[in-house]
């Protein structure tokens, strides 16, 4: 029996020995697996609030027999896209080729198993994935070059610089981002993440820079900087690539006083289904409490709450008095989330509500975006659906949560009823980042506005042009395409009077090429909705493609961008390049949101724990098969 127990406790003790050993492993295997760049520059300019930047980083494996690899996300905001990526080794330098996404993976990998560097960008939902294999005894810079259009929130332009790792990047560091304005003066600017940072006076602008041997770079560096706000600002810029003529116009108007709003009807949908229990509805409830305190005491608002059913607080809206926020604030307080999701007609209910009042009008749809319950549950139909619905033009903003939240549906929807769109993770402060995200939607500036563009042959727009509200602090960027001149006039109605602006444009130069690449990345978007309002047809994906091959696009699902040192016989685009694109005006559109981590090969170190870790068990396996063979019987 004594011998038995023996037996058994020095079982357990190799079982948690064996354990022990393989968590030992795993950590010093997961310290010595990072492979991370031992420097880093960023440099670049931004124009006119376009960007133009280059990260630089070097990757150092000479002294490795082994090729190693690295991974890690870029997270760029909206409006700006990875453009193209290189790799410098031993003299040579090696650019990035646009293939469909199936066929980059493929040649990436090819090129790991074979030993030779090389490296691939898969677009992801918010941003970038990117992977670098460097072969053994070799030194490998890499540039991933990116650009794009800042438009500004709440008067500041933001550009953000990801380097967001998984564990801390300690590197050489060095930053020099020339900022430039040709149509205002630039009043203020900051580095976050940075405090020591240099500011050199350009005269049309400020450069910011800084270095250092031994720095930890921070994973939320981001530049920001505001203009003057006096006066507004409108800009046409053309380009022709001697075949079409191509236009952005942007539209910043003047920055109002918050006092000086107009008057605003609210409506808050909130989603109190069995899918929205736990964190989200604790997330959602301290939302709603701190964003309707913030009302106005001339707004109005109502609220709406659904599972399977649709409930409102009150048949008509309600003045925002403290009474009636506090009645509505108790009403929330005591929902439990259950039961399924009738998401349609929640939306529905939303917008029938509004009054014909010369109030703002905005909903905030609060939600996982997951239905199902109702007459329509299938996002492609109960997009257009709720479109349909909105006759009285009402803003409509929406904001996700959970990780596995349907984005796209409520994106959509925001993005096509000139609304605005948030996403709150699980572990995220719901009620800072959600009145951060208020305040763009909750000052409407103007009552109304209206572009009417002459001469165009295709306006790609991110939101309608008229008879809807505008929110203080953002601005309007339109892309398409023109015969021969092209004339725009916009009005917009403030609270404290009109405003107008007058552009106009004839023969464009070869200058501003990146006109051209803002127009197909708006083309791609108004595209993919088009797929997720009809479904994919071979047509369809064939113009995405396209756009992709001409373009340098990297486009999630459907083109990667891959180079490799094997230099591979790239794919034939030219049946792409035979695609041409008719000019319909173009629906809303958005754009869809870390680390470094290395796959290194076990080193000798490792080999030796697994050996050891083997015997450890195959101890614990004698001693059960010992103690078996000789239990009685």
């Amino acid at each position: 029996m004594k011998v038995g127990k023996f037996r058994s406790l020095a079982l357990i003790i190799v079982i948690l020995v064996g354990a022990h050993s393989l968590l030992a492993i795993n950590h010093v295997q997961a310290q010595k697996d990072i492979f991370a760049p031992d420097s880093v520059g960023i440099q670049g300019e931004i124009v006119d609030n376009y960007v133009n930047i280059t990260y630089r980083m070097i990757f150092d494996n000479t002294a490795s027999s082994e090729a190693r690899q690295a991974s890690w996300f870029f997270g760029f905001q909206e409006g700006i896209r990875l453009s193209n990526i290189s790799v410098e080794m031993n003299n040579l330098t090696f650019w990035g080729h646009i293939m469909e996404e199936q066929q980059a993976e493929e040649t990436y990998n090819e090129s790991v198993e074979a030993n030779a560097t090389a490296a691939i960008v898969i677009r992801k939902s918010g941003g970038y994935e990117i992977k670098i294999n460097v072969e053994n005894n070799t030194e490998a810079i890499l540039q991933v070059f990116a650009e794009g259009l800042l438009t500004r929130d709440l008067g500041i332009y933001e550009m953000t610089l990801p380097i967001a790792v998984e564990a801390a990047l300690q590197a050489e560091f060095d930053m020099m981002i020339d900022i430039r304005s040709t149509c205002e003066t630039i009043k203020g600017y900051s580095v976050t993440g940075i405090e020591d940072f240099q500011a050199t006076d350009l005269g049309d602008g400020v450069q910011l820079s800084y270095s250092a041997e031994d720095f930890l770079v921070p994973s939320n560096l981001a530049i920001e900087y505001a203009l003057e706000t006096g006066a507004g600002c409108t800009e046409l810029l053309t380009h022709n690539n001697r075949t079409d003529n191509f236009f952005v116009y942007k539209l910043a108007p003047t920055i109002e006083e918050v006092e000086e709003q107009a008057p605003r009807e609210y409506v808050f949908v909130l989603d109190v289904s069995g899918s929205m229990s736990g964190p989200k509805i604790e997330q959602a409830k301290v939302a709603f409490s701190s964003m309707v305190e913030d009302l106005g005491e001339n707004d109005i608002f109502n609220l709406v709450k659904f599972n399977e059913e649709v409930a409102l607080l009150w048949e008509e809206p309600h003045s925002a008095s403290s009474l009636n926020v506090e009645t509505a604030q108790g009403w929330v307080s005591s929902i439990t989330a259950e039961g399924s999701t009738n998401f349609h007609g929640a939306c529905l209910e939303g917008l029938d509500t509004f009054t014909s009042g010369d109030y703002v009008k905005v909903m905030l749809v609060l939600s996982d975006g997951l239905p199902t319950a109702g007459e329509l549950q299938l996002p492609e139909e109960i997009i257009p659906a709720v479109c349909e619905a909105n006759s009285k033009r009402v803003s409509i903003s929406t904001v996700a949560f959970g990780s596995d939240a349907d984005e796209d549906l409520l994106a959509s929807i925001a993005a096509k009823n000139h609304g605005y769109f948030a996403f709150i993770q699980p572990g995220d402060d719901a009620s800072t980042e959600l009145m951060d995200f208020y305040k763009k939607m909750a000052v409407p500036l103007a009552t109304s506005f209206n572009i009417t563009i002459s001469g165009a042959s295709e306006i790609m727009a991110l939101q309608s042009l008229d008879n809807t509200p505008f929110f203080n602090g953002s601005e309007i960027v339109i892309a398409g395409r023109y015969s021969e001149s092209i004339q725009i006039a916009t009005s917009i109605q403030y609270v404290t009077g009109n405003e107008t602006y007058n552009d106009q444009a004839s023969t464009a130069t070869k200058d501003n090429s990146h006109i051209e690449k803002i127009w197909a990345l708006q083309r791609i978007d108004f595209l993919k909705l088009l797929i997720l309002q009809q479904g994919e047809t071979e047509s369809l994906r064939r113009q995405i493609i396209s756009l992709g091959f001409q373009y340098g696009i990297v486009i999630e699902d459907y083109t990667g961008l891959v180079l490799t040192s094997l230099e591979p016989q790239y794919a034939d685009s030219s049946e792409y390049r035979e695609i041409t694109y008719t000019g319909p005006a173009a629906p809303q559109s958005t754009a869809p949101n870390g680390g470094i981590f290395g796959i290194a090969p076990l080193d000798s170190g490792a080999w030796l724990a697994i050996a050891v870790l083997g015997v450890v068990l195959t101890l614990g396996i004698a001693l059960v098969i010992g103690t078996w063979v000789r239990r009685p019987k």
